[in-house]
């Protein structure tokens, strides 16, 4: 009797747990697509206003579709794959994607703080590396491998790292397709910066164009910026690999 009162209240707290999770999942999906579609409709607007940008409309509009397929990206790999995730889980990868295409690219946070773009591809270090253990985790959950959880930590770590280099193929692609400029290609140095278009030429004279690259500040401009977004990203894994 005492057993079957105890498995109908757990059954109760998991058919809660589930509601809960559910409903914090569509709050959630609802708010993060409105805000999506709310930068979206903002920057097709902007496209057709002479006085604006247009490179970083169509910046803005990219950061709009892949803000969109960061918020059901979770649907897809539960059919796919059946991994669920926590709401807590959800809700830190949406949090992250909307400090970078919200507030990073429609605010103008990388232009405005210098410090912002290296601080998020630090942070994508520690976020990724747990993507990537909470992945295998679910993976290795049933095996019994010697040193499981190092195997699991470091093969996180290795997951992190290869989306960071697929991060940056997907800025020169973007680059190479629509003319943007994530890779700063294009110094953004005042006088010669022309709002971040790489279809268009550079501002200023010859003579100033000629002067900034041929100092090691110019012709390692779009190389710094890789690089250091790649070792940023990599001091975040190490800090999570001896943490985890």
């Amino acid at each position: 009797m005492e057993q079957n009162i105890r498995k109908e209240f757990n059954d109760l707290n998991k058919e809660e747990l589930t509601k809960q999770t559910k409903i914090i999942n569509i709050v959630s999906t609802v708010v993060f697509t409105g805000i999506y579609l709310a930068i979206l409709i903002y920057a097709i607007t902007k496209m057709f206003d002479p006085s604006y940008d247009i490179a970083q409309a169509k910046l803005i509009i990219m950061s709009g579709v892949a803000g969109m397929a960061l918020t059901y990206i979770f649907y897809v790999v539960d059919r796919l794959f059946g991994i669920k995730t926590s709401p807590s889980f959800r809700l830190s990868l949406q949090c992250f994607g909307a400090l970078g295409m919200v507030l990073g690219e429609t605010f103008t946070f990388y232009y405005k703080f210098s410090w912002w773009d290296t601080l998020l591809h630090f942070s994508s270090g520690i976020l990724f590396s747990l993507i990537g253990t909470y992945l295998l985790a679910s993976i290795f959950k049933k095996d019994t491998i010697r040193h499981k959880n190092i195997v699991i930590v470091v093969g996180g770590t290795l997951i992190c790292l290869a989306l960071a280099f697929i991060w940056e193929i997907y800025e020169f692609s973007m680059d190479s397709l629509f003319g943007l400029n994530m890779q700063k290609i294009i110094p953004e140095i005042e006088g010669i910066f022309n709002g971040g278009d790489t279809s268009a030429p550079l501002l200023g004279t010859n003579e100033q164009i000629a002067e900034f690259f041929r100092s090691p500040e110019g012709y390692r401009y779009a190389l710094m910026d890789t690089m250091i977004d790649l070792t940023v990203c990599f001091i975040g894994a190490l800090i999570f690999i001896v943490f985890g």
